[in-house]
C-alpha cells in the first residue's frame, strides 16, 4: 500500500515510577420524596518512564494524564431520575517521548440522562434517553480514533 497504516498497541516499560493522589467526595441529600446524589473525583498521576537507557527517561508515560476528574449529579423522584455527568481527562502524549508531535489534547463530555422506572404485568421495566457529549467535543482516547460526537440513546429494560 501507498499509506503507512498505524495500528496502536500496548508498551511494555522496563522501569516506571507513579506517584499521584485521588480524591473524592460523595454527599447525599433527601428531601421528602425527593434523593439528590453528587459525587466529585480528582486524579493526579504523575506516571514515569525510568528506565535509565531510554531516549524517554523521566518522561509522563503515553495515555496517562498528569490530571483528570469528573462530577455527577444525580436525583430522582417517584421513579424518575435525571442523571448529569462530566469528565474531564487532561493533555497526554500518544508516544514515549513527551514532544508537540506527540500532544494529545486534553478532553471533556457533558451527558444528560432521564429514567423512568415502573412496573407493569408484573414486570419491573426502566425506561432511558440518554444525550451524551452534548456539546459535540471531537475528541480522540487513542490517538486517530475518534469518539462519537453528540448520540442519543434510547434503552428500555425489562426485569422477569
Amino acid at each position: 500500500p501507498t499509506v503507512t497504516l498505524f495500528r496502536w498497541t500496548m508498551l511494555n516499560l522496563d522501569k516506571v515510577e507513579i506517584k499521584g493522589l485521588e480524591a473524592n467526595i460523595q454527599t447525599v441529600w433527601r428531601f421528602g420524596d425527593v434523593n439528590a446524589q453528587a459525587k466529585l473525583n480528582y486524579t493526579y498521576e504523575q506516571a514515569l518512564d525510568k528506565t535509565p537507557s531510554g531516549f524517554s527517561y523521566n518522561m509522563q508515560i503515553p495515555y496517562i494524564p498528569l490530571h483528570s476528574g469528573s462530577l455527577t449529579l444525580a436525583g430522582d423522584y417517584k421513579g424518575f431520575g435525571l442523571n448529569y455527568s462530566y469528565i474531564y481527562t487532561g493533555e497526554r502524549y500518544s508516544q514515549k517521548a513527551n514532544i508537540p508531535v506527540n500532544y494529545v489534547k486534553p478532553w471533556y463530555t457533558h451527558d444528560v440522562s432521564l429514567q423512568h422506572s415502573f412496573k407493569y404485568a408484573k414486570v419491573n421495566y426502566r425506561l432511558a434517553a440518554e444525550l451524551n457529549n452534548l456539546l459535540n467535543q471531537y475528541y480522540d482516547v487513542v490517538l486517530n480514533y475518534p469518539m462519537p460526537g453528540r448520540n442519543f440513546r434510547l434503552t428500555l429494560n425489562a426485569n422477569f
